[in-house]
């Protein structure tokens, strides 16, 4: 039996769920860094009450991209949904689960200088680690580090070197 696939915009963002708690990854070429924020609610008029979560720099993140990539697109795919492009402008939008999982690799990766040759090895190193998660590893730890902040994102750290 054929499932059909949910159509969804950029990562598993359901626009008639436009009201609940998403994440924005947002690509700033001019300032060269990345954010990633949680959108909590619609405040008014389609705007969202948003919350910085992680920052890394340009270079950080093109060494990170493809991998990322073929990760959330395997989540996707199991979760019978079409496969994600980033917006080459402005701020992809992805759900919730994918804005965990991909968290999860900002803050175990965030203090990494990639101008250090070790840093840039441990950055590749960290994302392979990640992207052998499960969905539900991830997610666990994510859960973990929001509830509990500072002692289990030094442990996602380690974890992932």
């Amino acid at each position: 039996m054929k499932t059909t696939k949910i159509k969804t915009i950029e990562y598993g963002y359901l626009e008639e769920q436009h009201s609940f708690c998403y994440y924005g990854l947002l690509v700033n070429e001019e300032y060269k860094v990345v954010t990633i924020y949680k959108c909590k609610g619609c405040i008014s008029n389609g705007t969202f009450e948003e919350e910085l979560e992680s920052q890394i720099t340009l270079e950080h993140w093109m060494i990170i991209k493809k991998g990322v990539e073929i990760r959330l697109n395997e989540t996707l795919k199991n979760e019978d949904m079409y496969a994600g492009r980033w917006n080459k402008n402005g701020t992809t939008r992805l759900n919730k689960i994918l804005g965990d999982e991909l968290l999860i690799l900002f803050w175990g990766t965030e203090h990494l200088d990639i101008r250090k040759p070790e840093d840039k090895e441990k950055l590749i190193i960290a994302t392979r680690c990640w992207a052998n998660l499960s969905t539900i590893e991830l997610r666990y730890l994510h859960m973990k580090v929001d509830t509990s902040a500072e002692n289990w994102r030094r442990a996602v750290k380690y974890m992932l070197q």
